[in-house]
C-alpha cells in the first residue's frame, strides 16, 4: 500500500481514446469546466485551476484536448489535486 501511495507524488495519466475522434462543442467543454468547479477539494484552502488546451500546446499528442490541472503548492497540495 505504501508503494501506490508513492505514487501519488509522481504521477503523470492521460486516457488514451481510440480513433476517430470526435470534436467536442463549446457546450461540451463548458459542461467540463462547471462540472470540475462543483468538485469539493480535500483541503479547502488550496486554489486549484483547471484548463483545458488544444493538445498542440502539451506535450502529449493524444486526442484534440488536454486537461491540464494546476494548484497552489501548500502541505497536502498532491493529494488534493490528485
Amino acid at each position: 500500500m505504501t508503494q501506490l501511495y508513492e505514487q501519488l507524488f509522481r504521477r503523470k495519466s492521460f486516457h488514451r481514446f481510440t480513433k476517430p475522434f470526435k470534436q467536442l462543442s463549446a457546450e461540451q467543454l463548458d459542461t467540463v469546466k462547471q462540472y470540475f468547479s462543483l468538485c469539493e477539494p480535500l483541503v479547502q484552502d488550496i486554489r486549484t485551476l483547471l484548463r483545458i488546451v488544444p493538445v498542440g500546446q502539451t506535450t502529449c499528442r493524444q486526442g484534440e484536448y488536454a486537461l491540464l490541472l494546476y494548484s497552489e503548492r501548500k502541505d497536502g497540495y498532491l493529494q488534493n489535486i490528485g
